[in-house]
Parts: C-alpha cells; sequence; structure tokens
C-alpha cells in the first residue's frame, strides 16, 4: 500500500528521463502498477513474468490471472495492448 509510481516519474524527470526516445525500461510483474505508469509517462515499460503463480497485485485483490495465461498469444497481445 506505498505507491510509488508517481515519485519514480518525477525522480526520473528531476533526471532529465521522461522522453520515450531515452534508454529507460521501467520494469514491474505487477499490472497495475504498469499501468498506471503508462498513464504517467512516456518511457518503455515491460511487463516481468514469473515461472509460475502470478503477480501480487493480481493475488492480493482476489484475480484469477496467472503468469502462464500472460505468457499466450492472447496474454501477449493484452500486455502489448
Amino acid at each position: 500500500d506505498l505507491p510509488m509510481e508517481a515519485s519514480l516519474v518525477q525522480t526520473l524527470r528531476d533526471h532529465g528521463y521522461h522522453e520515450d526516445h531515452h534508454r529507460v525500461f521501467l520494469q514491474s510483474f505487477e499490472i497495475n502498477s504498469l499501468r498506471i505508469l503508462n498513464d504517467m509517462t512516456d518511457l518503455k515499460l515491460v511487463q516481468l513474468l514469473g515461472g509460475s503463480g502470478q503477480s501480487y497485485d493480481q493475488s492480493s485483490a482476489g484475480g484469477t490471472l496467472t503468469y502462464a495465461e500472460m505468457s499466450t498469444a492472447a496474454g501477449l497481445r493484452e500486455i502489448a495492448s
């Protein structure tokens, strides 16, 4: 329950990293964090996938989406969107 997205984006901006051509990749296992970041920055985002189970934000919210489902063709299309 400690949101870090806004402070992360602000710190990167303070150091001159804020445009999509900058060589910065923000990576997370958590889907919701990347969705929030997508609305806050043009930096590149990377969805990390675990070998099994599901992301913490999915499990803590009672979601059923697993890493295995995310790694299917349909899951990867959803991530890309």
